[in-house]
């Protein structure tokens, strides 16, 4: 039975009846939540002072404090574009209540179905690595169905390591391939059933493909790949569709992935390319199959889907910077 006043910091004691107490609690996302930052997609209880946090106005800025407040009540937010979001009832939201209307802050209570949530576009264009267009369809070759080799070299000193890049080419696609290699050196290694093995030892490409992630569950887009040129981008984009992307003959383009992280920074990925809206997906998939005879382990799925041509008719929307996606439901947790 307690009056809700708002925002704390608004309230002026001599407008309102006297009280014994005004309390107030901070708005809140729970462990596990996936922060963007500089340095890629980081669990909200993992995050540093020290570490810059992509704004609502599509820019990085410095975390000033970092804190757990205890347990909470929350609501899941389900929209278009990912999983779900939990958050207390008191977070506030950047929205436009419909397409037509200016984008307002609201608290995840007031969020109603019509609403849209805003998505900031990337509008970086920094290379400090001083990536090529090569490096950077390695790159997104690598996400798609590359893994790393590293180890002691065969009749050497002790310490001296080898770092090499595989990538398993499916067939049909091994001239494809070869074009897009204009410096590094390659070898093919024997072909199986189904794909052809390039290896590529360079220490450089080695540790960036590193950054992307080690193992296909770990595997994302590095925020320093999402915040370069766009032409970089474009370069490890096509890349990874080379590898893992498909076209639905209704005019989606589609990619599946185990990695919760690359669904979410390949949609990215697509947002600041494309300036469109992306639906995600989550499959729990049998936790075996059979293939080819063998019973084999299954982790679940997440699939990403967007078309390239903006329908009045879509979802989900670009306007004024940002990428809008629409509320689908809320419940309480």
């Amino acid at each position: 039975n307690m009056k809700h006043l708002g925002d704390v910091t608004k309230i002026k004691g001599d407008e309102i009846e006297p009280v014994d107490i005004i309390t107030f609690g901070s708005p809140c996302f729970p462990a596990g939540t996936l922060v963007n930052t500089k340095r890629g997609l980081i669990p909200i209880e993992q995050v540093k002072i020290t570490d810059k946090v992509f704004t609502h106005k599509g820019r990085y800025r410095q975390v000033l404090n970092a804190q757990y407040t205890g347990t909470k009540k929350l609501l899941r937010l389900h929209t278009m574009g990912v999983k779900h979001i939990d958050a207390t009832p008191n977070h506030l939201f950047y929205v436009k209540e419909d397409k037509n209307s200016e984008p307002v802050w609201k608290p995840l209570s007031e969020l109603q179905p019509k609403n849209y949530i805003g998505s900031p576009l990337n509008t970086e264009l920094e290379n400090p690595l001083n990536l090529t267009e090569e490096e950077s369809y390695l790159l997104g070759r690598y996400i798609a169905d590359g893994y790393l080799r590293k180890g002691q070299r065969p009749n050497r000193p002790q310490g001296s390591m080898f770092s090499t890049v595989v990538f398993c080419i499916g067939h049909g696609k091994e001239a494809q391939f070869e074009e897009r290699i204009k410096t590094l050196k390659f070898g093919k290694s024997k072909t199986t059933k189904n794909v052809t093995k390039y290896t590529i030892s360079d220490h450089r490409l080695f540790h960036l493909c590193e950054e992307c992630g080690v193992l296909a569950e770990n595997k994302q887009f590095p925020q320093f790949l999402i915040d370069t040129d766009v032409n970089l981008l474009m370069a490890a984009f096509n890349g990874y569709m080379d590898g893992d992307g498909s076209f639905l003959p209704i005019g989606i383009y589609s990619t599946t992935t185990i990695s919760e992280k690359l669904a979410y920074t390949f949609a990215a990925v697509v947002e600041k390319l494309f300036r469109v809206s992306s639906r995600v997906y989550f499959y729990k998939s049998k936790e075996t199959t059979v293939i080819e005879g063998r019973t084999v382990s299954q982790q679940p799925q997440w699939i990403v889907r967007f078309k390239l041509d903006a329908n009045p008719k879509d979802r989900g929307f670009y306007d004024d910077g940002y990428v809008w996606y629409p509320i689908r439901y809320i419940e309480p947790l």
